[in-house]
């Protein structure tokens, strides 16, 4: 018998209503879905109904973030001028440039061993600076990019085996279409559930029937394995597998998260059969998924994007740079024009071709075009530049410049520049830094919780 609509899941019979007699061979029977676990469906099904509705547009935010027209005209190029591209990058290297540079506070003297060791199973185990000590960087630098391009960037801390079977936390980040935060929720920092999608491939799937891991139903996991994965969501792709125009295989495994105390349950998207009951062990009771918002946006529970300030200007640009380059072209293809000629058409001027000139004074030349606007092509997208480095701000000397306002490059200009650099990146390195204090407190907590029972230090 199946657990009632609100009475937490604790084991795998909890989720299926299990009123005929059976006997398990191995495989899951083929049972009806309990109260409890048909109430977490239809919360999944409404929490990604409201969230994919806000996320709606941010595809183009994406396009212009990868130097990619969002607006496509029949009759031009259609390439990218790629201010945002660029922006977005100088920005969130400007962000984290000194990152991660942490520090940690224990109760024990950093001079001392339990100090010293806490500090090398940070760096070690939590930021990663055994294989590449810059990989954290670079998992922060991307994540600053989303979060600039759409308000905010989802990650997981995830307990991971490596092939030398020692055990380290990894910087998992989700995709922004597959994070689905409690609709009421005022800020998504603070959403007391959470569902994520994964998607799984047939080879992860082997795996964890082979190592079978602890929480995990293996009875469930060879039924799954018996159908081939289907393609992911057109949502979930990301975007350079978009415009590859590849979209990859994996079993759409969802898992709900939340900070009741109850244990987390993943669960197949198409089967709905539960997979995975994993415990809560942080003392706390908070859920691992932890959101960077660079600019909160107190009228909705997602961040800001950034370049949603930006979206008109740039589109002027692809306009302004097309158009351009239209009329480039026809000038260096240009229309002939023939005066007087006498010919019925286009006089053949191949190498030894004959060719009637009935009158001396006939000419062909050249159609050139040059508008007033394409000679000032240059100054116009300059200034379209700085008014939206002007909007974002966080501008340092070369985007300054390149705009067209950049200060002087005395001492007392690069002073004032560096100032002006410090004061609008303040605010976004301290969502930074408070982002990466709270991943790292959590992964630490986790570490620790979840090897205690099998590990010894």
């Amino acid at each position: 018998m199946g657990k009632s609509e609100f009475e937490p899941v604790t084991s795998f019979d909890d989720w299926y209503d299990r009123r005929r007699e059976d006997h398990r061979t191995g495989a899951l029977g083929d049972f009806a879905l309990a109260p409890c676990a048909s109430r977490l469906w239809s919360q999944f099904e409404k929490y990604k109904t409201e969230h994919l509705g806000r996320t709606a547009n941010f595809h183009k935010y994406e396009k212009m973030a990868s130097a990619e027209v969002v607006t496509k005209k029949a009759d031009l190029p259609n390439v990218s001028s790629g201010e945002v591209a660029g922006m977005v990058r100088r920005i969130a290297r400007n962000v984290v440039q000194h990152t991660p540079n942490v520090e940690i506070v224990t109760k024990f003297d950093d001079d001392k061993q339990k100090g010293i060791l806490a500090k090398e199973i940070l760096r070690t185990k939590i930021i990663g600076d055994t294989l590449n000590s810059n990989q954290m960087q670079q998992n922060l630098f991307a994540s600053v990019m989303m979060a600039f391009t759409v308000g905010f960037d989802a990650v997981c801390p995830v307990l991971v085996q490596r092939a030398d079977r020692s055990w380290v936390m990894e910087y998992d980040v989700l995709h922004y279409n597959d994070v689905f935060p409690e609709p009421g929720v005022k800020d998504v920092r603070k959403a007391p559930e959470v569902f994520v999608r994964r998607y799984l491939t047939k080879g992860e799937v082997a795996q964890l029937i082979r190592t079978q891991p602890r929480g995990w139903d293996v009875s469930a996991l060879r039924a799954l394995i018996q159908t081939n994965p289907p393609s992911q969501q057109r949502e979930s792709v990301a975007k350079q597998n978009e415009k590859h125009q590849t979209i990859p295989e994996g079993y759409e495994i969802i898992t709900w998260y939340s900070i009741s105390g109850d244990p987390f349950l993943t669960f197949d998207a198409r089967t709905k059969m539960l997979l995975r009951i994993e415990q809560n062990v942080d003392p706390l009771k908070r859920h691992p998924v932890h959101f960077l918002i660079l600019e909160r946006d107190p009228l909705q529970p997602l961040g800001l994007p950034q370049i949603s300030l930006i979206y008109g200007r740039q589109e002027f640009q692809d306009l302004m740079l097309n158009g351009a380059m239209k009329l480039w072209y026809r000038n260096i293809n240009p229309t002939m024009l023939g005066y007087g000629t006498g010919l019925n058409g286009v006089p053949n001027l191949s190498p030894g071709k004959y060719v009637n000139i009935p009158n001396p004074n006939a000419k062909i030349e050249p159609f050139e075009v040059n508008t007033q606007t394409l000679l000032q092509y240059g100054a116009i997208t300059q200034q379209n530049e700085g008014s939206m480095i002007n909007l974002v701000g966080a501008a340092d000397q070369q985007m300054a410049a390149s705009a067209g306002h950049g200060m002087s490059a005395t001492p007392q200009g690069v002073e004032a520049q560096t100032q002006l650099v410090d004061i609008t990146t303040n605010n976004y390195q301290k969502a930074v830094e408070f982002f990466f204090s709270q991943y790292c407190s959590y992964a630490l907590t986790l570490y620790f919780q979840e090897l205690k029972g099998g590990e010894k230090v």
